[in-house]
């Protein structure tokens, strides 16, 4: 969890230092240290549970991924308080992918769970170390986009939920670590037994792919953007 929050962070340096140098490479790699906090949250998932959930196969992903990123133009410039960068989608939809299968796996082990002790940890798990800045952020969003769809907000000038969401939630990902203490202090002095049992891996990812495909559709709501756009 550590490890993950801190991949994190590395982005926001190296999302400012690309800018005071304008590099693409320092960029990139800020990307992909973001990215990768999937890896490390996931590994910190298969710690508490103790059990296998496709780590090995998500930094497989990710090696591809950095391949991907490393081989393609991409641009980025410094807009408010985030960067924007203008290729985000592709590898935005992959994490986000990563981010809802790891959430799920938790919701399925704590409805397993329910009513027996332990089952607030699994719970508040994915919460503590990465979703309360997510939820904030993705909000902050939904509504500025949605207020500029509907020319509510005309000042939030050029944002665009596609572009600038991901470096907005790494924002306020700085937030995260005070409830990422406090989950590690509690869990460490816990003494409570949980009855682990076999994750319902394959639904989990169903779930994930239908969930991503409803947020694809509804993006052009909330946003300027067209599928056209989305899909050059």
């Amino acid at each position: 969890m550590l490890l993950g929050y801190l991949a994190i962070g590395i982005h926001q340096f190296l999302e400012y230092f690309a800018i005071l140098n304008g590099s693409s490479i320092i960029y990139k790699v800020g990307l992909l240290s973001s990215i990768s906090a999937m890896f490390f949250n996931l590994r910190a998932s298969e710690f508490f549970f103790d059990k296998k959930l496709g780590s090995k196969q998500l930094l497989a992903i990710l090696f591809l991924l950095a391949i991907h990123i490393f081989t393609r133009e991409m641009s980025f410039e410094n807009a408010h308080f985030y960067v924007r960068g203008k290729d985000h989608f592709y590898w935005g939809a992959l994490w986000m992918i990563f981010f809802l299968y790891w959430n799920l796996i938790h919701f399925i082990y704590y409805l397993q769970n329910y009513g027996r002790l332990g089952a607030k940890e699994i719970r508040n798990f994915p919460f503590a170390a990465l979703n309360i800045s997510f939820i904030l952020s993705a909000v902050y969003c939904y509504i500025l986009g949605l207020s500029k769809k509907l020319d509510f907000l005309p000042a939030c000038g050029s944002f665009e939920i596609v572009f600038d969401a991901p470096s907005i939630w790494c924002v306020f990902a700085t937030i995260q670590g005070i409830f990422l203490y406090f989950y590690l202090k509690n869990y460490l002095a816990s003494t409570s037994v949980i009855e682990y049992r076999k994750p319902a891996w394959k639904i989990a990812i169903i779930l994930a792919i239908i969930i991503e495909v409803i947020i694809f559709l509804t993006l052009p709501i909330f946003s300027a953007l067209s599928y056209k756009m989305i899909l050059r």
